[in-house]
């Protein structure tokens, strides 16, 4: 009975550690949150804060002619009046961990000169944060190119940062659906996290006779 019952509590704990690593760590990250009627900026939306720059300019399938959302009714366009960066606090990371970032991009124009150039950033420090990626392709404007990165936590708070880093023209890179899942432990780690629980199990049983 002893050993049915700690197979259960196992099969229960690792399950659970599953799911937990494949949850979605984002806060709107579709942007879906806001109610908005064709366009609007905001210095501050739920999940999303303005480190630099005029806000964030959420637009819906209702503002451009050639392009929709990837996900849902809203995306992002960073170039609002001018170049400004987002950022998103991200707690209950495991430090050593890696973690998958995917995010869907668009370029808005095809007028060349890093027009559409937005940049990724992470790190712990919000307002010091390291460059991950550049992104400008002004030869996909109007498709929705997946990108995906894997990143380090080093502590159990990071901050996530998507920067606009084109032309100061109100014209930008738009950015939809981000999403942040930790990496799927190998099996041999979910093999030691079962024998480590078996093995409590049985120094436990042993302890009590």
């Amino acid at each position: 009975m002893m050993k049915k019952r700690l197979a259960y509590i196992s099969v229960v704990l690792l399950t659970g550690l599953s799911f937990n690593l494949s949850a979605n760590l984002m806060v709107n990250g579709s942007f879906e949150d806001n109610m908005v009627n064709n366009w609007d900026v905001f210095s501050d939306i739920d999940g999303w804060d303005t480190s630099s720059g005029s806000g964030i300019e959420i637009q819906t399938n209702r503002t451009l002619g050639f392009i929709d959302a990837q996900d849902g009714n809203n995306y992002v366009e960073l170039d609002s009046h001018n170049n400004s960066t987002m950022f998103q606090q991200i707690d209950g990371l495991i430090a050593g961990l890696t973690y998958d970032i995917s995010f869907w991009y668009s370029a808005r124009t095809n007028n060349g000169g890093n027009d559409n150039g937005i940049n990724m950033l992470w790190g712990q420090d919000a307002l010091s944060l390291d460059e991950i990626v550049s992104i400008d392709d002004a030869t996909r404007t109007g498709s929705w190119i997946q990108n995906i990165f894997s990143l380090t936590a080093t502590d159990a708070t990071m901050y996530l940062a998507f920067e606009a880093d084109g032309l100061n023209n109100s014209y930008g890179g738009l950015i939809d659906n981000i999403e942040l899942v930790a990496s799927v432990p190998e099996p041999s780690v979910i093999a030691l996290l079962g024998a480590g629980l078996f093995g409590l199990g049985f120094a436990r049983r042993r302890a009590k006779r």
